[in-house]
């Protein structure tokens, strides 16, 4: 009983089920097995034969194909019936043999062409296939002969084998029954399907089989742990050939993998980005196609025999890039740094190379060389440049660029080395400031052109009468300076400057006109007026300025006036800071018109507030300011400010004309009218509020260019009137022309007019004259009642002066005019 429940607890393994199906099926199956076998066996070897004949005549085809020389062909025939491949190989070529070989053993076969194993039982098996080559196998057609004996001998083997077998198998199928069952097919089949989806893709499908046999359900159960073991695997080596893919295709340098042949096994996209070459042209080709063959040879070959060229081979080991050239798909060559490092992949040595285009490297180390070289070049040459410009620069830093004559700096020092030397010999020296006369009236008349060239032929006369040890400068302008070394007295120096005004005596001829300069020096000795330049060159200065005053010619330094003039010069550079910074103010002085009594007109007159010396008239700066050619700023403020007040006044319901002083300079100003006409628009006023006053003098200065400008300012609608009318020498055929409204009578005919009857018969004259010419009249300086009530009487139109108000500053007039609102006509 314990025995028969051993066997059926063992019947329910494993072992069990195969010993009872084994037993079941071996003693219906294992006869018919063995016979389809033999049968199997024998088709099997047959057609493995012929397939193999055909693969292999079919390879043995495309290898002649490759060759062009018969010999080779021959030679390669001759290799492989040695080799025991063959017995038999011929090549035809239209009916006639080209290339012959068999074996020695078979020497009298004919060709018979074989479609099954054994067809003509002469135990070869004959195939023919043509050949699509090179010229000399053109349209050829090879014959080959292969042996069957081995095959008949290999089934003839097998069936002896296979009967060994069978009965090896019988036992083995009785003792292998015994140990399986048939229940153990089952959940196999199912472990089989299951592995199967899985080794078709299906990874996640569950080893899950269901069964009582312990040994499948262990077996089960591992599969599925190796399972999951290796989906984990695989997704771990996925994501790490991603990872490395993406890394790959995302460097910019080439990365291919090279054989020990020297064929290309791999590469990135950068390799085909460099050479041009699309992947699959480049996989499986030499190396040599994209980089000369002397880098493979005597490198890369060094590298996979490791050991012929070692010093190469190190540093290529060592990861250093070396240079050589490649080829693109179009041919060209360009240069390349190549590093190889070596692989051991399986059997055989392997490279890894790294390429980079260094064309742009090349190229713009190529233009960093040009452009040093050209640099080099430019350097030089802007140095011999720059040394010229130098000597230039110096020459015109220290000369004057119109005269060509020193500067004020190369006086300087000069005249700094004479006093040295003088000082060192015991001597003497003479400095001259010389200013031309009437030069500012020629360049305002004639122009800046003309004045130039006046310039330049003053500096050629005087540069004509000096001696070689003498220096002769422009510093400025009109104004040139004058150093006498080595002058014994002050008797010496007059000498001097007695001959230059002679040699300037004789007129210039410009532009066909002749004019006359004449010139005013200033003298000034060392050591007797100062013993350093600046001291010297300030005292000259002075003396010339009292000689342009006294009309003297020439004038040596006296103390005594010394500090008249250092005043005056103050003052000049004075005033220059007072126009721009509002140190100057207008005064206003109210006209009346005698017709109705009433206030009809202001004139302005300027005021400096000077900030040491008090409030200054007209008189203290006005001539300054024409000598240093502030006049034109000087009226254009007045001009603006005068105007800005009236538009003031206007606001405020004051319905009023101002007047402005104009000075010669004033007229030559090109740009006036066209001043006056924005100032009159950007205040918004009539031109007839303006009334521009010009004196006797002034207008007769020069009558035609006087006559043009003042016709301009007319026809915009100005009124114009001539100041101090009987003070000059006026011409009345220019005063008719004079295109004037309006004639001032100079205040001295007016102060004395009621005692002294000259004045009144002047006064008189006067009016009548203007009212026949159509002008209209105004006197000055009425300070008493009687002269108003006299001037009533003789027909003036207009009266001025203190009786009527003093001059008072703009903010002041209104209130003055509320207080003073009356009629100043006598009752």
């Amino acid at each position: 009983m314990a025995r028969i429940n051993t066997i059926i607890q063992r019947s329910r393994t494993l072992t069990g089920r195969l010993v009872m199906g084994g037993l079941i099926i071996h003693l219906f199956l294992i006869p018919l097995l063995f016979a389809g076998i033999a049968t199997i066996v024998k088709e099997g070897y047959q057609e493995r034969f012929i397939d193999q004949v055909r693969s292999d005549a079919n390879y043995f085809s495309t290898l002649l194909a490759r060759h062009t020389d018969l010999q080779e062909v021959q030679s390669y025939l001759d290799e492989a019936l040695l080799e025991g491949r063959l017995i038999f190989a011929r090549v035809i070529n239209e009916g006639r043999t080209i290339v012959d070989g068999m074996r020695f053993d078979a020497r009298e076969m004919s060709f018979i062409e074989d479609f099954f194993f054994g067809q003509h039982e002469d135990q070869v098996y004959y195939i023919a296939l043509p050949i699509d080559g090179a010229a000399a196998l053109s349209a050829a057609t090879v014959q080959l002969g292969y042996d069957e004996s081995p095959i008949h001998e290999q089934i003839d083997s097998t069936y002896r084998n296979g009967l060994l077998l069978a009965f090896a198998y019988t036992l083995a199928s009785m003792l292998f029954g015994t140990l399986m069952g048939s229940q153990v097919t089952r959940p196999l089949r199912r472990l089989r399907d299951a592995a199967r989806e899985i080794a078709s893709g299906a990874a996640t499908k569950q080893l899950d089989v269901s069964t009582k046999i312990s040994e499948v359900e262990s077996l089960a159960a591992n599969l599925e742990s190796m399972r999951a073991e290796l989906v984990r695997s695989n997704d771990a080596i996925a994501s790490r050939e991603m990872y490395t893919r993406d890394i790959m295709n995302s460097v910019i340098e080439g990365i291919l993998t090279v054989n020990q042949d020297g064929y290309i096994e791999a590469l990135n996209p950068a390799v085909e980005n460099i050479f041009g070459f699309p992947e699959q042209e480049l996989l499986g080709k030499s190396l040599d196609t994209l980089i000369t063959p002397t880098f493979w040879k005597s490198r890369l070959g060094a590298l996979i025999q490791s050991g012929e060229h070692e010093q190469t081979t190190l540093a290529l080991q060592q990861g250093k890039f070396v240079e050589t050239t490649g080829r693109r798909k179009n041919g060209g060559l360009f240069p390349l740094e190549v590093s190889v490092g070596a692989l051991s992949i399986q059997h055989g040595g392997h490279c890894i190379a790294v390429i980079r285009d260094i064309t742009e490297r090349k190229k713009a180390e190529d233009e960093i060389k040009a452009l040093h070289q050209d640099l080099e070049r430019r350097v030089i040459q802007r140095t011999q440049e720059l040394a010229a410009a130098n000597e230039r620069l110096k020459y015109q830093a220290l000369h004057d660029a119109l005269t060509d004559l020193p500067n004020r700096v190369l006086l300087e020092d000069r005249l700094q080395q004479a006093i040295q030397t003088a000082q060192r010999d015991n001597k003497s020296l003479a400095l001259m400031i010389l200013d031309l006369n009437n030069f500012k009236e020629i360049n305002d008349t004639l122009g800046h052109q003309v004045g130039d060239l006046l310039l330049q032929r003053v500096a050629l006369r005087l540069l004509g009468s000096l001696r070689e040890s003498d220096t002769i400068s422009r510093t400025g302008g009109d104004e040139f300076a004058l150093l006498l070394p080595g002058v014994a007295k002050a008797e010496d120096s007059r000498h001097a400057a007695l001959k230059l005004i002679a040699e300037m005596e004789e007129d210039f001829i410009l532009e066909e006109q002749s004019f006359h300069v004449g010139i005013s020096i200033g003298i000034a000795l060392y050591p007797q007026h100062g013993t350093d330049g600046p001291t010297l060159m300030r005292h000259a200065d002075v003396a010339m300025y009292v000689s342009k005053r006294t009309k003297s010619g020439y004038s040596v330094y006296d103390p005594s006036c010394d500090d008249h003039s250092v005043s005056k010069l103050a003052l000049m550079g004075e005033l220059r800071h007072a126009i721009g910074c509002d140190e100057l103010v207008l005064y206003y002085q109210p006209k009346i018109d005698l017709a109705t009594g009433k206030i009809c007109e202001l004139e302005a007159l300027a005021r400096w507030q000077h900030q040491h010396r008090g409030l200054l008239t007209p008189d203290s700066f006005i001539h300054l300011a024409e000598q240093k050619r502030l006049i034109h700023p000087l009226t254009r403020w007045a001009i603006n400010e005068a105007l800005q007040q009236c538009h003031a006044y206007r606001q405020a319901n004051i319905e009023i004309s101002v007047a402005v002083n104009l000075s010669t300079h004033s007229l030559r100003d090109i740009y006036l009218s066209e001043q006056i006409s924005e100032l009159l628009e950007l205040y918004e006023l009539p031109a007839k509020n303006l009334v521009l006053e010009i004196t006797e003098s002034a207008a007769m200065s020069d009558p035609p260019h006087t006559i043009e400008i003042l016709g301009h300012l007319h026809e915009m609608g100005v009124r114009l009137a001539i100041d101090d009318f009987g003070t000059g020498y006026s011409s009345l055929s220019y005063l008719k022309q004079l295109p004037v409204d309006e004639i001032k009578i100079d205040k001295s005919f007016i102060l004395d007019m009621v005692e002294n009857n000259e004045d009144l018969v002047i006064v008189r004259s006067t009016i009548d004259l203007a009212h026949n010419m159509g002008r209209t009249v105004t006197a000055e300086g009425v300070e008493t009642r009687e002269a108003l009530d006299k001037l009533v009487e003789l027909g003036c139109d207009m009266v001025q002066g203190y009786y009527i108000a003093p001059p008072m500053p703009g903010e002041e007039f209104e209130p003055w005019l509320r207080h003073h609102n009356e009629s100043f006509i006598p009752g």
